[in-house]
């Protein structure tokens, strides 16, 4: 037809969804295109790994989660200072009947400089807010972007850091980076960008059996990965609920949190509790307190103490009643007094976490407290006329290096 221009494009394969996010961008974009990083006409040179603490694993839990963490990555800039001028997470298997953009806020990227593959006071964010938009058709795909420029001078890991509301069951959605979502400029031009990173899978799903492996890596998203908050489903030990509350939670085996070797205190087979069996239980029915001790790891003694987390697994007889947890700093004679405890008790495991990486549980701590001689947990039950159980406890120290954020510092020492 005169005065019409047409343009037809045809494929004789399927196309993927970093392609077609780009051709949605360029086509509704007036400027010029984006300069493509796989560009024969690069200058440079940057490499894109997993970070040194691993993929994140599954977030989504039945709680809302503040500074809560989706993903993380490495970016190298192997020929020197270069400027990341866009940073773009594909989003894919996503279900817009279970799970909104808006549920989302604050989405922000972080400098990882403990490296410890979370978000900690002293990480240092990157740019603005990120922007979650549905972009495909049938809701299947969509993106998380990030357009800030900021300087990569060195290898350093990364974080993406969000707040949301408490997923709905069956939520679900696989985020990736791929090199094609990196782009990056220096002195003489575009910036090739080179390697993967693994996938990660987050859902909240209720099924029989536990969670199906690591929520990480290869082409077929699966299993449900380690959890805070009070998580649905966590795959880090292989997932099968083999305990009498089959469907339930399983603690997960997270590099960060670390299990105490020791215990002594009035429960009933207190030992269940650091066994690292699933299905094992220690158990109370009658308002007693259980001690749990030697973590086998130090605190650098220039580090300073951020926060503590214990991390748990537990049920009741009944949906009833709480633990509460307090902590020692010189073996069992002083213990805090925050008042923490677990959220009321159903009679399916449930993992939850109390305390955090800000919470330092109301005093102020040195690092030689966290010795095997002085650092202890106390659990205290807190029945209502039924029994409390703990199948597994866990514990996170959140400590950096003095000096500020831009120095980093050990994140990983833990129980």
């Amino acid at each position: 037809m005169m005065g019409e221009n047409f343009e037809s494009r045809g494929a004789d394969m399927a196309l993927s969804p970093a392609y077609l996010s780009a051709l949605y961008t360029n086509l509704s974009t007036t400027t010029d295109f984006y300069t493509l990083t796989g560009s024969t006409n690069a200058t440079g040179s940057s490499t894109l790994s997993n970070s040194d603490a691993g993929q994140v694993s599954n977030a989504f839990s039945f709680q809302n989660e503040t500074n809560g963490t989706l993903f993380t990555f490495k970016l190298t800039p192997e020929s020197g200072n270069a400027t990341t001028t866009r940073v773009e997470l594909e989003v894919s298997g996503y279900n817009r009947q279970k799970l909104n953009t808006t549920d989302f806020t604050n989405i922000r990227l972080y400098r990882d400089h403990d490296n410890d593959g979370a978000y900690d006071a002293g990480d240092t964010q990157v740019g603005g807010a990120g922007t979650f938009a549905l972009w495909s058709k049938n809701n299947q795909y969509g993106t998380i972007v990030f357009t800030d420029d900021f300087l990569a001078t060195t290898s350093q890991n990364f974080v993406v850091v969000a707040d949301w509301s408490a997923p709905a069951k069956g939520s679900q959605m696989t985020l990736d980076l791929k090199p094609a979502g990196v782009d990056m400029l220096d002195a003489d031009g575009s910036v090739e960008v080179t390697g993967s990173v693994d996938h990660v899978r987050h859902n909240r799903n209720v099924r029989s059996g536990g969670g199906g492996g690591a929520a990480i890596g290869g082409d077929a998203p699966a299993g449900d990965g380690d959890v805070s908050g009070g998580g649905e489903g966590d795959g880090d030990d292989g997932g099968g609920a083999i305990d009498t509350n089959t469907g339930g939670n399983t603690i997960g085996g997270s590099p960060d949190f670390y299990w105490p070797t020791a215990q002594a205190g009035s429960w009933t087979s207190g030992a269940n509790a650091i066994d690292q069996t699933d299905g094992t239980y220690a158990t109370d029915a009658s308002g007693n307190t259980h001690d749990f001790t030697n973590r086998n790891d130090t605190v650098p003694g220039s580090d300073t103490v951020q926060g503590i987390a214990v991390k748990l697994e537990v049920s009741g007889t009944t949906a009833a009643g709480d633990i509460g947890i307090e902590l020692s700093w010189d073996g069992g004679t002083s213990w805090t007094s925050s008042g923490n405890s677990t959220p009321t008790l159903t009679t399916t495991d449930a993992v939850v976490t109390v305390g955090g990486p800000s919470d330092t549980w109301g005093r102020s701590w040195s690092p030689s407290e966290f010795s095997n001689a002085n650092f202890s947990v106390r659990l205290t039950a807190n029945p209502s006329g039924n029994t409390v159980q703990v199948d597994a406890l866990q514990v996170r120290i959140y400590h950096q290096a003095g000096g500020g954020g831009g120095g980093g510092g050990g994140g990983g020492g833990a129980i």
